[in-house]
């Protein structure tokens, strides 16, 4: 699929999904228990050796889980570089209160792209007791991070 059809499919489902805040979003909060996220990440212009963490957060007891994304130490966010991860959780139905990309650098002294990194795209995918259902996808984010800085889903949570 070309990257214009690619847009104009993400506009219409974030029309049918009730999204109008951004053009190439589409989000649906899950029902049912979670066991995981697969999450797809794409990297814009600015690359990063820092450590990057995917963030679940619970109402019942304020709780966040965080796992690091990729391994230290390795180039996992490359300058247009597209990487699909894995995280497994544990959500009851109804006690997910959000879900972040959290940038805690900690990027090697002498890396040529250190801490600063730029966000391009998103997917979230949960996996519930029904099978994998799509949670969230946005292209053309162009969200800079810089060492603690966090990313949230903009239409949902």
């Amino acid at each position: 699929m070309s990257g214009n059809s690619r847009s104009v499919l993400l506009a219409a489902v974030a029309a049918l999904a009730g999204c109008s805040n951004a053009p190439a979003v589409a989000c649906d909060v899950p029902a049912g228990d979670l066991s995981g996220f697969e999450i797809t990440i794409a990297t814009g212009s600015n690359a990063t050796d820092a450590d990057i963490f995917f963030c679940v957060e619970r109402f019942s007891d304020a709780s966040r889980d965080c796992t690091m994304l990729g391994e230290t130490g390795v180039d996992d966010w490359d300058v247009g570089s597209i990487g699909t991860y894995r995280v497994s959780t544990s959500v009851m139905a109804g006690d997910l209160a959000g879900v972040a990309l959290e940038n805690r650098g900690d990027a090697p002294d002498l890396s040529f792209d250190g801490n600063d990194w730029e966000l391009d795209g998103v997917r979230l995918v949960a996996d519930t007791e029904a099978g994998g259902r799509l949670v969230f996808e946005e292209s053309d984010l162009r969200f800079g991070m810089t060492a603690g800085n966090r990313w949230e889903p903009s239409c949902f949570f």
